[in-house]
């Protein structure tokens, strides 16, 4: 009798290792479950990413992406709060700095948003499109024309249609400082096929109509 709970015991053991070996452990840099309506609706994105941040604490894709969308519903302070989160759970995430790089840029923080570049880059970032556009807009900010036509060179690359969107206006900018408005006038049409309402590119149309006077 004793002999046969042994048995039994012992199978039960066996079964119970290869069962916790067999379990796929979770993934620090991978959400859980991921959200593609994050534009669309932050505040939904937002309730979505801290249930499962707070179920999952030390996921560090989940404090990123509550990160980025706390950056776009304009919730700054949140946001580099949660990239921090995520960069203090994993150091070596390339992505958690090109998000908190992105936030740095809409702070006007440059040298900061430069640093962060740096280590996204390091760090093998998936989003290598985002962190050369970000470098081509510091350039950009910081009246270094030729540089950031060469950052963008590389995010062509890289890039989706926003992040296209966003190069045509930065190319659009450096080729006027450049006084190549030809070229300029090329670019700014292209961006503003994707972003007719934008005011600042409008009103780049208006100088430009003024040069040709």
């Amino acid at each position: 009798m004793i002999k046969r709970f042994i048995h039994i015991l012992l199978i039960s053991y066996v079964i119970i290792i290869f069962i916790a070996c067999s379990i796929k452990k979770k993934n620090i840099y991978q959400s859980i479950d991921t959200v593609d309506y994050y534009l669309e609706n932050k505040k939904q994105a937002i309730e979505h990413y801290k249930a499962l941040s707070k179920k999952f604490p030390q996921n560090a894709e989940h404090h990123r992406m509550l990160g980025i969308c706390y950056r776009e519903y304009g919730q700054l302070d949140s946001s580099i709060f949660e990239f921090n989160q995520s960069i203090q759970l994993a150091p070596n995430y390339g992505n958690a700095y090109a998000g908190r790089a992105s936030l740095y840029l809409k702070l006007k923080l440059f040298t900061e948003a430069k640093k962060d570049c740096d280590l996204a880059i390091q760090f093998n970032s998936t989003a290598l499109g985002q962190v050369y556009s970000i470098l081509a807009a510091i350039a950009l900010e910081t009246n270094d024309y030729k540089s950031s036509l060469n950052y963008l060179k590389k995010a062509n690359h890289y890039s989706d249609v926003v992040y296209c969107s966003q190069n045509n206006w930065i190319k659009a900018q450096n080729y006027m400082n450049l006084g190549d408005t030809s070229l300029a006038e090329k670019y700014l049409n292209r961006h503003l096929e994707t972003a007719p309402n934008d005011s600042s590119a409008l009103k780049l149309v208006q100088k430009l109509a003024k040069t040709k006077h």
